[in-house]
């Protein structure tokens, strides 16, 4: 929408319905009001405070659960009007901190219709009453609010004020509650991990003091020190909710049931070598050149085990769970993302919940140090022929990634193996690009950014790239525009002729081609269609004259200017 389009009421109108017919969503809240008795002053308090707690959204006053429209009574009885300004400053009075909102009086269907915009808050919202509440999905799909429970209420309030949890006192523990043989560990991965070496010769406290996690107050050893370091007795104490449950499933069967409270530097390695005898291999050749392909490679499960012990809310009930069976490899962890990384942010974002963890893990050597953990595992995955690592089921009060480790593409990955080798490492968004046209064939570029979530202009970028070296073949032109596997993708894994096959379309899929490209842009000449659709000068004629014919183009002029629109009507 343009600047000039907000202002419009004509456009905002159209934007309230198509909202409407969408239905509730976590971002989406109707709210019936035939009388005012229905939704009054605090409730709508209530409702703006929860929604702030989520991801913001669009509140619709005058309109049922069903979608129904039936309008909103008048704030002002004395009037018999609402007046929206009036509104925002009810909303303001009634949340704490005060909660800057946008109030529009729309009428739908010849009914008042209140909307308001809520602004996702990066601080809890309550309302002056003391009431906090969050945004959620119930079981049955639809929205609700839920109450704020105290760990959550405080998880939030420490990452929108940069708290880290890490470095808070753990109040009357000592250097006693900590095990040296644990602090030797992490010596012992500075030096065999390509760790921070400067850190591999001091002594314990001064590594302490260095990972930030021990200082000359009243309580000089912070809860960090105790998560990596500590004592059995001492994790148990000032750590109540670290547990981390490792399992291997055959089918329905359990054949590995393990449960750990030790401390975060020995559940690495535990896990780690339990992971290993886990591990098969296939490979391929390329001349002399010799190809792992792990069903799980080592790299992946690291950073995705290492990411959910530092990034995971230690102040919120539940163990860390790792479960690996003949389909996939998962990882959860209590506690929603961390401050400032989505979904749709995960590959590049950098934004831990414990800086000080991160950074202990870091200058271990156990993870990447430049911050590029979830990226490498993307990378991994692909280069190994394994699709994506999948975050969809992650929640606010969970991260869940889900890793395949069956069905490896042995021919993506030959071609990954032969062009890296050739070319040099190929960019993880590239990789992402290949590997969903290799799977999906031709595809349009609608269809890419959905299924990559990509934005738009970024991908367009990258077909660009990968079209100037004949890694991706574009298709067509404006709306009927596609892309497919190029020629330098089928040269490299000895498929040429199954490129060229691949460049001739069906009748049924040229037809479709040129009547988009006429709805689009009105009219469809000769030269134009053969363009779209790959085909001769000849073939394109007998097409044309055929939709013609049967009344699917209409056709004008009788000369070179000849030109075809789609039927009225």
């Amino acid at each position: 929408m343009t600047s000039a389009d907000a202002h419009d009421p004509a456009e905002i109108t159209r934007r309230a319905e198509k909202i409407i017919a969408g239905g509730e969503t976590l971002t989406v809240e109707f709210k019936r009001r035939q009388t005012p008795g229905d939704f009054p002053d605090d409730k709508l308090a209530a409702t703006v405070a929860c929604m702030a707690n989520g991801e913001g959204g669009t509140l619709f006053i005058g309109v049922e659960d069903s979608g129904t429209i039936t309008g909103c009574a008048p704030w002002n009885k004395k009037k018999g009007i609402t007046e929206p300004s009036q509104l925002e400053a009810s909303i303001q009075h009634r949340t704490v901190p005060p909660l800057a909102c946008r109030a529009q009086l729309l009428v739908l269907n010849g009914l008042e219709v209140v909307q308001i915009d809520v602004p996702k808050s990066a601080t809890p919202v309550a309302t002056s009453t003391g009431l906090y509440q969050r945004r959620t999905m119930q079981v049955s799909g639809g929205p609700e609010c839920v109450g704020m429970e105290p760990s959550y209420l405080f998880s939030r309030y420490n990452s929108a004020n940069a708290r880290d949890w890490s470095t808070l006192d753990a109040v009357d523990a000592a250097t006693d509650d900590l095990d040296p043989a644990e602090i030797e560990r992490f010596r012992r991965m500075v030096r065999t991990r390509g760790g921070d070496d400067i850190l591999g010769d001091l002594p314990d406290e001064d590594i302490l003091r260095a990972l930030g996690l021990f200082d000359d107050g009243a309580n000089p050893v912070k809860l960090g020190a105790v998560l990596l370091f500590g004592t059995s007795d001492a994790v148990h104490r000032w750590i109540p909710n670290h547990e981390v449950i490792f399992q291997v499933m055959d089918g329905t069967a359990v054949t590995v049931n393990h449960r750990t409270t030790a401390p975060l530097l020995a559940v690495v390695d535990d896990i780690s070598a339990r992971l290993d005898v886990q591990r098969t291999e296939d490979e391929i050749t390329l001349g002399m050149l010799r190809v792992a392909l792990p069903n799980l490679p080592e790299r992946v499960s690291r950073e995705a085990v290492a990411n959910a012990l530092t990034h995971r809310d230690y102040t919120d009930l539940g163990p860390v769970r790792i479960l690996l069976d003949r389909r996939s490899f998962t990882v959860s962890n209590p506690g929603g993302l961390p401050r400032d990384v989505s979904l749709e942010t995960i590959i590049e974002a950098s934004s831990p919940r414990s800086p000080a963890l991160a950074g202990a893990f870091k200058r271990a050597g156990i993870v990447d140090r430049a911050g590029r953990g979830v990226r490498l595992m993307y990378q991994a995955l692909l280069t190994s022929g394994h699709g994506e690592p999948d975050y969809s089921s992650t929640t606010d009060n969970q991260v869940t990634v889900d890793i395949p480790v069956s069905g490896t593409d042995r021919e993506f990955a030959r071609f990954v193996a032969a062009w890296q080798h050739d070319h040099g490492d190929l960019d993880v968004r590239d990789l992402r690009v290949l590997h969903t046209l290799h799977e999906e064939g031709r595809t349009s570029t609608d269809r890419l950014t959905a299924l990559l979530d990509e934005k738009p202009d970024r991908l367009r970028r990258i077909l660009h790239r990968l079209n100037d070296v004949a890694l991706v073949e574009t298709i067509g032109r404006g709306a009927a525009r596609e892309y497919c596997l190029g020629s330098a993708f089928y040269d490299t894994v000895g498929r040429r002729p199954d490129f060229i096959r691949s460049q001739s379309i069906g009748d049924v899929r040229a037809r479709q081609l040129i009547q988009a490209y006429a709805a689009e842009y009105g009219t469809v000449t000769r030269a134009q269609a053969a363009e779209t659709c790959g085909l001769t000068g000849p073939a394109t004629y007998r097409l044309l004259k055929s939709m013609a014919d049967a009344g699917e183009l209409v056709k004008h002029g009788s000369t070179r200017n000849t030109y075809y629109t789609l039927p009225e009507g």
